[in-house]
């Protein structure tokens, strides 16, 4: 994997740059103070994952994502910055971005969220190896085909929204729950297309890839119920409760939080996706 920084202190800099070849995520290709010349150097030699300081002089970290992300919309962002502002933690990760790393630098943090964004990067370049199976398999026009990726990425950004406001767009899980959705909004038969044939395609344990979605289900099943006891009048309570879960499901975990069930919830793997799909399709 193939990494750029962008940091008005090169001490910030080093100490990415270390912790990146320290456990061996990838090559870090350069690294710049400057903003201007960054994009001038990212833009002649494309890197896979950028981590760029928000609050930098001459173009602030939010501006140069967008610029290179018209450039390559397959760069994932990395952002890092001291201001904790909500507004601005919205307005970056509206700009594109994969997560927020907060300063003053914790290593362990720095190297977990740089870990995932390179799962994340390595599961979209299986992904992008079935889509062309997909393409391949499919009767479809190039016409049919463009209309149809129009609207996917509509959905698509629906689902990534929704993921959001359920608090698990950073787990694992999550990655794989949007290649599933998009693959099923990109063909027509997109029902037919389960978890089993994701598995199957990324070469990967159907299993393992089942669990990891599970867990990332089960905590947003959990969020929503935490949300709930606070106040059941919630908009995102109310938007998502019996619309991605069953209720009943919702109320259980909700007494079991609050001590008075032994258990929880459960959560259906490919009823949940079909719901996320359907729900992507109406908002």
């Amino acid at each position: 994997m193939r990494f750029y920084i962008v940091d008005d202190e090169i001490n910030i800099c080093l100490i990415l740059k270390h912790i990146i070849e320290k456990n061996k995520l990838g090559v870090v290709i350069g690294y710049e103070m400057d903003s201007i010349s960054a994009l001038e150097e990212i833009l002649e030699d494309m890197p896979d994952i950028i981590l760029v300081d928000y609050l930098m002089p001459k173009l602030d970290g939010n501006s140069l994502i967008k610029k290179i992300s018209k450039e390559n919309s397959k760069v994932r962002f990395i952002m890092i910055s001291q201001v904790s502002d909500v507004t601005l933690k919205e307005d970056v990760y509206s700009s594109g971005i994969e997560f927020f790393i907060q300063k003053p630098i914790n290593v362990i943090e720095v190297e977990s969220v740089i870990k995932s964004v390179v799962e994340m990067v390595s599961l979209t370049q299986k992904f992008e190896v079935l889509k062309a199976f997909i393409s391949e398999e499919s009767d479809q026009t190039a016409q049919q085909q463009d209309k149809i990726q129009n609207t996917c990425h509509n959905e698509l950004e629906i689902i990534k929204r929704i993921l959001s406001d359920l608090a698990i767009l950073g787990e694992k899980g999550a990655l794989n729950l949007m290649a599933i959705c998009e693959c099923k909004l990109a063909v027509q038969k997109g029902c037919a297309f389960t978890v089993n044939d994701y598995s199957l395609q990324i070469n990967e344990n159907v299993k393992i890839v089942k669990q990891r979605i599970r867990r990332a289900i089960l905590v947003g099943l959990r969020n929503l119920a935490h949300i709930g006891i606070e106040d059941n009048l919630n908009d995102c309570f109310l938007k998502y409760a019996n619309k991605l879960y069953d209720y009943k499901d919702i109320w259980l975990e909700m007494e079991f939080i609050k001590g008075k069930k032994k258990t929880g919830g459960r959560v259906n793997v490919d009823k949940f996706i079909e719901n996320l799909v359907l729900l992507s399709k109406i908002s």
